[in-house]
């Protein structure tokens, strides 16, 4: 089952690729990064395409895509789940030193926090690729 999404993911990546492509010439130049990525400023571009041209030919395959592609997200998952557990630490932490709140409810003990950020992990996971 493991094949099928890595073959998902690489047909999503494939077409994504496509959609950036804008000439169809198999290759995404700057400038046509440039007009997908309009949110990015000249200098963050510039960054972004020298990483994904790993081979400095000027253009972007569809390999260096796929590959910078998911180095990206895995290293933003990696630190969307930091800055979760972070939160949630920092939040169990403030509520354990405090007394029952105005409704009621007690501390989260360390193992619900655990709990649910594996189960915000689950979710992460099922929205990456």
């Amino acid at each position: 089952m493991a094949g099928s999404t890595s073959d998902h993911d690489s047909e999503r990546l494939g077409a994504l690729f496509k959609a950036c492509d804008l000439d169809g010439s198999g290759f995404i130049d700057q400038h046509e990064l440039a007009r997908v990525c309009t949110e990015l400023s000249t200098d963050d571009l510039r960054e972004v395409f020298s990483e994904l041209d790993r081979d400095g030919d000027g253009r972007i395959s569809v390999e260096e895509f796929a590959k910078g592609f998911r180095e990206i997200a895995e290293a933003m998952e990696t630190r969307n789940r930091e800055k979760i557990r972070s939160r949630l630490r920092s939040d169990s932490k403030s509520k354990s030193t405090d007394s029952v709140d105005e409704a009621g409810g007690g501390e989260v003990g360390g193992g619900e926090v655990e709990e649910y950020v594996g189960g915000l992990d689950e979710g992460l996971g099922a929205l990456s690729w």
